[in-house]
């Protein structure tokens, strides 16, 4: 998750109201002391959809591991191809960085941050496939721990804008360029006022 949108999150420059409530809904937590299982259950059943939302369109416009690669065990051929051969110890990269980007999988609007395309016309949270969705990888290499990830953000998040105000330094002039690395980071930095409420 990239600051800009844990400001979105929050609820700041201009962020979605609908996610605001989601975490007043969280705020009652008081952390006075360190229990995991305490707020695991706590906040397991709240029903928090906007919130996931947020957090899956931000694992997709900013994955946790922008690049990935595998490397073949043995010759393989390529499933719906008839002769392309990967020979044994190649390397084959993809970006999920760039993949969430492609209109031709997501639609016009997939460079926007749009938390409603997780929402089916119930106002459920809709099931990607895992290999449209690739920030979790995908296949018999899919993460084990997706689900407690995710969890551990609502909790963080919950945490943080429980006890803390964020508020970018220079909003207006924010460079959103990233530096392209095993992670996505702001080409310069992320410079922001952090107030304990």
């Amino acid at each position: 998750m990239t600051a800009r949108d844990f400001l979105r999150l929050h609820g700041t420059s201009g962020g979605c109201k609908k996610t605001s409530r989601d975490f007043d809904r969280l705020r009652w937590f008081r952390w006075t002391s360190y229990d995991f299982r305490r707020e695991v259950s706590a906040v397991s059943p709240l029903n928090l959809v906007y919130m996931d939302c947020v957090i899956l369109e931000v694992c997709r416009l900013h994955p946790p591991l922008p690049l990935d690669f595998k490397v073949c065990a043995r010759e393989i051929h390529l499933p719906g191809t008839t002769n392309i051969i990967l020979p044994k110890s190649i390397i084959v990269s993809y970006t999920p960085y760039h993949f969430h980007r492609l209109s031709s999988v997501w639609g016009l609007d997939a460079m926007d941050f749009k938390p409603e395309r997780w929402l089916d016309s119930d106002g459920k949270i809709k099931i990607e496939s895992q290999f449209k969705f690739l920030s979790f990888n995908a296949g018999p290499r899919l993460r084990l721990g997706k689900v407690m990830a995710l969890l551990e953000v609502k909790i963080l998040a919950a945490t943080l804008f429980n006890e803390f105000h964020f508020q970018l330094d220079d909003e207006n002039n924010f460079n959103a360029n990233i530096k392209f690395t095993s992670t996505c980071l702001f080409s310069n930095g992320l410079k922001m006022t952090v107030i304990r409420r």
